[in-house]
């Protein structure tokens, strides 16, 4: 009878280890998709041969003219362009704008950007209606130094605005008009969201507002640059050093925009590695247990199988079996964690404004992996105890 509690005591134990490993696997594996995910998704603008650079932190329009044409000159350089918002941005402004609807006025908080010529080429933003910015358009650029606040300027906005505002899709939102105090802005253009803050935070409704840099100047504009045909590390010192020329008091820091963005992903992928290691480790002690148990189970069952040999049971039925019955706690493991991890998996991706979807594949295979581990470990004793004489067998019990 103390053997029969032993057992069942070893049993109870190999199933907690089991379902502690399979729920850490399982969580393992989602938390893996997310983060690949999140590094994969789309930010609406494209990365790749991007540098972007420190805030200039002036707003001297002399200088930063001579910055945008000294960088522009460097050798590699196919775009530049300025703006006040840059991936992981230093400082947001935000403003209600109106818009008198046919269902009456709606107001939103819009999130402001003022952008430079050479925006669309560097950034490269997807337009979804209307057209971009162009200096030949006299109502594009923001306001002129003592202009009449009674005047219209055209802007651009992002989805998000656009469904803050309740239009049906970004062609509806063209041509109409929206108010800040006196002042007009009539919408010329829908790009895709640009994300430059966290995954986990919603993008906000954004309105783009178009600078030439001839008469006002921008609110410490933050310098991004795309380049082709030369290193990346060799095209940040060029950029470094024609900005030291013109401002050598402040460090520059041409970086790319995965760079700026590290510290929203690089939490998750600590998480990550942590979770890979516990999995590790617990699927070690769950095997130790079931290795343990597989030996205590042989040596009990040690008569019985004889008996079953001498009644004619073949070694590939008694492998069946021994190996049905070593499952059973492993099936029932993976029955308790998988809810646990679900329920925990759900919690943590509704943390995010864009996840992947808890797809039932990652639960399959975290069970299939925990069944083929199980089975790996408990065969060499099933097979061996299969393969045992009868004779011998009944000896060793009499």
């Amino acid at each position: 009878m103390t053997e029969f509690y032993k057992m069942t005591e070893n049993c109870l134990k190999c199933e907690k280890f089991a379902s502690i490993a399979v729920c850490i696997v399982i969580c393992t594996l989602v938390i893996d998709q997310q983060t690949r995910f999140l590094r994969t998704a789309n930010r609406g603008y494209v990365k790749s041969s991007l540098l972007v650079g420190q805030q200039m932190e002036t707003e001297d329009i002399g200088l930063q003219r001579r910055m945008f044409d000294t960088l522009r000159a460097v050798p590699g350089v196919t775009s530049i362009a300025f703006g006040e918002l840059e991936p992981d941005p230093h400082s947001q402004t935000r403003t209600n704008f109106a818009y008198t609807s046919p269902g009456g006025a709606v107001e939103a908080q819009l999130l402001q950007d003022r952008i430079s010529p050479g925006y669309r080429e560097t950034y490269r933003p997807r337009v979804l209606a209307g057209r971009w910015f162009d200096s030949a358009h006299g109502q594009d650029a923001s306001p002129l130094p003592g202009e009449s606040a009674n005047t219209t300027r055209n802007v651009i906005l992002n989805e998000k605005a656009v469904r803050a505002y309740g239009f049906g899709s970004p062609a509806e939102a063209i041509g109409k008009v929206l108010h800040m105090d006196k002042t007009q802005y009539e919408i010329i253009g829908v790009i895709s969201d640009i994300r430059f803050g966290s995954p986990r935070e919603t993008v906000p409704p954004e309105i783009l507002t178009f600078s030439t840099l001839t008469h006002r100047g921008f609110d410490n504009p933050v310098p991004a640059v795309r380049f082709k045909d030369v290193p990346r590390s060799v095209m940040a010192e060029r950029l470094n050093r024609a900005w030291r020329t013109l401002r050598p008091d402040i460090a520059s820091n041409f970086v790319p925009a995965d760079e700026l963005m590290e510290p929203y992903y690089a939490g998750d992928e600590r998480r990550g590695h942590l979770f890979t290691m516990g999995a590790v480790a617990a699927l070690f002690i769950a095997c130790l247990g079931l290795y343990g148990l597989a030996a205590f189970a042989a040596a009990r069952r040690f008569h019985e199988i004889g008996i079953r040999k001498t009644l004619g049971a073949t070694s590939p039925q008694i492998i069946r079996l021994l190996v049905h019955d070593f499952l059973r706690p492993v099936l029932l493991a993976c029955l308790i964690a998988c809810p646990v991890a679900w329920v925990l998996m759900r919690q943590w991706l509704s943390e995010f404004d864009e996840r992947i979807a808890l797809n039932p594949a990652y639960f399959l295979i975290g069970i299939s992996g925990a069944v083929i581990i199980a089975v790996l470990t408990v065969l060499g004793q099933t097979l061996r105890l299969a393969q045992v004489e009868p004779a011998r067998a009944l000896r060793a019990e009499g």
